[in-house]
C-alpha cells in the first residue's frame, strides 16, 4: 500500500496492467461466448498468449499449459475461469514477473463462507504483492488507443479521446461505451471495477489524476469504500485539472441481489464531501457525456455532435440488469450541478445509531461549488481517561471531560464548576461572580426550561442546585450541575462533528441555539482549511450579512478548522460531539455545552 495515498497499488503497477505489452488469457476456447471481444484485441499493439491445459490452440494460435510455462513478464493476465480455479491462478500468478490481473465473471462477491473465504485468499497473495486486481465479476477493461478489449461482455470500437470512465454498473458502462461510440465521442479507457476486491474506486481515480491521456474522468458510482482515499483522489484530479464527473446510483438502480450498502445513506453529507471535493454530479448518463465532451472538447469528433440517441441511454436511474424504470438519486437536478435553486430541504433517511434531529434539516441558502484545499495531516489524540456512562449508540463522555477536549483542541470553553450530587453549592468558592447559569449536566433529552436555570443570584445559587437535583431525581438523569457565569449572547450557533461517518469525518454547522431546533446546517469534510471555514460560514445570511463583524467570523473560522482537526484525531474512540450553543458574546466566542459520544467498545 501507498502510504502517502492510501491506495492499495502504486501508479506505474497499475499503468503495467492497463497498458500492457504483454497479455495472457487464461482459460478460454473457440466455443467461448466473449470470443469476438478477446479475438479483437489480437489486432492491438500488445503480444497476446493463450493458456489452456485442455487445447492445443485457440484462434489458431498455439496455447501455453500454464503462465509459468510462456517464459516471459507478462504484463496483463486475463482469467475467465469461476471463482475457484482463478484464486487458485492468482496465488501461482503471484510468483511470477506480472502486472496485475483482471478476473471476469465469478461470484467471489458474495456473502456466503465459500466467497468469504475466496476473497481472503485474494487479498493475501494480492496485496502482499502489491498487484492490482480488476474485478472479479467483472467486465474487464478496455484501453481504445491501444486496441485492447481483455473484457467479457462490452463492445467499444470509438475512437481515441480522453475521456476515461470507471463504473460499478456492468450494464450502464456498456450503455454508455456503445452510445458514445454512436456520437463519434473519444475514450481513453474503460473499467468495469466488478467486486473490487483489492483495487478499489480510489486506486482507479488516483491513477487517471496522474494518467497524462486522461483529461476527464466519469464515473458512475454504486458504494464508495475507502470514502477519504478517494476524496484525496479526486482533488489531485482537480488540481491536475481533470474535471470529474460522477453519476451516483439510488439504492434502486442497482443490480438484482446486490447486497452492497448504501455509501452515505444522509444525502446531505455526500452532497458536501462531493462539492468540497470538485466532484461534479449529473443525472444521467446524457448529462454525463455531454459534460465530459464540453469539458474536454478534444474527445468530440470535429464534425457537429451527433446526439445520443434516447434509445441508448434508456433506462438510467434503473436497475443495472433489467432495465426496469426506477428512480435516480439526483433526479430533477440536470444540466447544472448543485444548482442555486436547488431544493431548499431533502429528506434524510439514513441508517442512525439513534434518533438524529439533524435527519430532518434544511439546507443554508444557496449552495455552490467549492474545492477544498489539500489539508495537513493530523495526529491522533489519545481517548480522554474519564468513566463514561452507557448511552443508547455509544458511551457519554462527562461535561467536565468534554469541555477539557475541546479547549485541549484550541476551542474557547465559557469558565465552568461542576456541582456533583455531594458538593454544598454554599461552601465551593465560585471563581467567577454571579449572576450564574446552571444546567444538569451529561443530558441533552430534557428541556431547557425543566433542566436549566438562567440569570440566578449568587444569593439564589443553593436552592436552584437543590431544584435541579430535584429534577434529576425525578426524571431519572445524573444530579450533576454545571455553573456558569450568565453572558449576555449576541448570537448562538452550533457545531457538529461526526469522526466517523460513512464518508469520512465531518464538521456540521448551523445557525441557533441547538442542534434540535431543526435549524439549517452546512457542512465540511474534515479536517478544514480555513478556506473551507470561511466558505461555509459564508452560506449562512445570519454570519455573512451585517450580524456578524470581520473579527467575529474569524474567530468562527479559526473554531471550525480546529473543531476539523478534533474530528480526525479523536475518530479512533469519538462517535460524535455535539456543541449544543457556541454562544458569540462581547468577549468572544465560547462554548457553554457539549455532548461527546464515545464507541461502544470504549469504557
Amino acid at each position: 500500500m501507498d502510504l502517502q495515498t492510501g491506495t492499495v497499488v502504486d501508479h506505474e503497477a497499475l499503468a503495467r496492467l492497463l497498458r500492457p505489452r504483454t497479455i495472457a488469457v487464461v482459460g478460454i476456447n473457440d466455443a467461448s461466448s466473449w470470443r469476438e471481444r478477446a479475438h479483437a484485441t489480437l489486432h492491438s499493439d500488445a503480444e497476446v498468449f493463450f493458456v489452456n491445459p485442455d487445447r492445443e490452440a485457440v484462434f489458431g494460435r498455439r496455447t501455453h499449459p500454464s503462465l509459468s510455462s510462456i517464459g516471459r513478464p507478462i504484463d496483463a493476465v486475463m482469467s475467465v475461469m469461476p471463482d475457484e480455479p482463478t484464486t487458485a491462478l492468482i496465488e501461482r500468478a503471484a510468483r511470477l514477473d506480472i502486472g496485475g490481473l483482471v478476473a471476469v465473471g465469478g461470484n467471489a462477491s458474495g456473502t456466503g463462507t465459500a466467497a468469504r473465504a475466496l476473497q481472503s485468499r485474494m487479498k493475501a497473495v494480492v496485496r502482499k504483492k502489491g498487484i492490482p486486481l480488476i474485478g472479479p465479476k467483472s467486465l474487464g477493461f478496455v484501453n481504445v488507443p491501444q486496441r485492447i478489449n481483455l473484457t467479457a461482455a462490452m463492445s467499444c470500437w470509438a475512437r481515441p479521446g480522453g475521456i476515461s470512465i470507471v463504473s460499478q454498473s456492468d450494464a450502464l458502462l456498456n450503455r454508455l461505451a456503445g452510445a458514445g461510440d454512436r456520437a463519434g465521442y473519444g475514450y481513453n479507457l474503460l473499467i468495469s471495477a466488478g467486486s473490487e476486491t483489492v483495487t478499489d474506486l480510489a486506486d482507479y481515480v488516483e491513477f487517471l489524476a496522474a494518467d497524462p491521456d486522461t483529461r476527464a474522468i466519469a464515473l458512475i458510482v454504486q458504494t464508495i469504500r475507502r470514502p477519504e482515499v478517494f476524496f484525496a483522489a479526486a482533488q489531485r484530479a482537480a488540481e491536475a485539472g481533470k474535471p470529474v464527473a460522477m453519476l451516483k446510483l439510488a439504492r434502486g438502480d442497482r443490480s438484482p441481489g446486490s447486497s452492497e450498502p448504501d455509501p452515505a445513506e444522509n444525502l446531505w453529507m455526500l452532497d458536501i464531501a462531493l462539492r468540497q471535493s470538485g466532484i461534479t454530479v449529473v443525472a444521467d448518463l446524457r448529462e454525463l457525456l455531454d459534460y465530459l465532451v464540453k469539458a474536454d472538447p478534444t474527445s468530440s469528433c470535429r464534425a457537429p455532435l451527433r446526439p445520443i440517441p434516447a434509445a441508448a441511454v434508456a433506462g438510467v436511474g434503473s436497475s443495472a440488469d433489467t432495465g426496469t424504470p426506477g428512480p435516480s438519486m439526483f433526479s430533477g437536478r440536470r444540466n447544472c450541478p448543485y444548482p442555486d435553486e436547488a431544493p431548499s430541504t431533502l429528506p434524510q433517511p439514513g441508517r442512525m445509531s439513534r434518533p438524529d434531529p439533524r435527519s430532518f434539516m434544511t439546507f443554508p441558502r444557496a449552495r455552490k461549488t467549492f474545492r477544498r484545499e489539500t489539508p495537513p495531516p493530523v495526529a491522533a489524540l489519545p481517548r480522554p481517561q474519564a468513566s463514561t456512562m452507557p448511552l443508547p449508540g455509544g458511551r457519554l463522555l462527562p461535561f467536565e471531560a468534554t469541555m477539557e477536549v475541546l479547549k485541549g483542541a484550541g476551542i474557547p470553553v465559557a469558565p465552568y464548576h461542576v456541582l456533583r450530587d455531594d458538593d454544598d453549592p454554599m461552601a465551593v468558592r465560585m471563581l467567577f461572580p454571579g449572576p450564574y447559569a446552571l444546567r444538569l449536566a451529561d443530558t441533552r433529552d430534557l428541556q431547557a426550561r425543566i433542566a436549566a436555570r438562567e440569570d440566578v443570584p449568587a444569593e439564589e445559587l443553593a436552592s436552584a442546585v437543590t431544584g435541579l437535583r430535584a429534577v434529576a431525581t425525578e426524571y431519572y438523569v445524573p444530579p450533576v450541575v454545571v455553573v456558569q457565569p450568565y453572558l449576555e449572547v449576541l448570537a448562538q450557533c452550533f457545531v457538529g462533528l461526526l469522526p466517523n461517518s460513512e464518508l469520512g469525518s465531518t464538521v456540521i454547522f448551523g445557525t441557533g441555539g441547538s442542534v434540535a431546533e431543526k435549524a439549517p446546517v452546512g457542512g465540511r469534510m474534515a479536517p478544514l482549511s480555513l478556506q473551507d471555514a470561511r466558505s461555509l460560514i459564508y452560506e449562512f445570511d445570519e454570519v455573512a450579512g451585517d450580524g456578524w463583524d470581520d473579527r467575529e467570523r474569524e474567530e468562527l473560522a479559526g473554531i471550525l478548522t480546529a473543531a476539523g482537526r478534533l474530528a480526525v484525531a479523536a475518530r479512533g474512540w469519538m462517535r460524535s460531539l455535539d456543541v449544543n450553543t457556541l454562544a458569540c458574546t462581547k468577549s468572544g466566542l465560547l462554548v457553554t455545552d457539549a455532548f461527546c459520544l464515545l464507541h461502544e467498545d470504549h469504557r
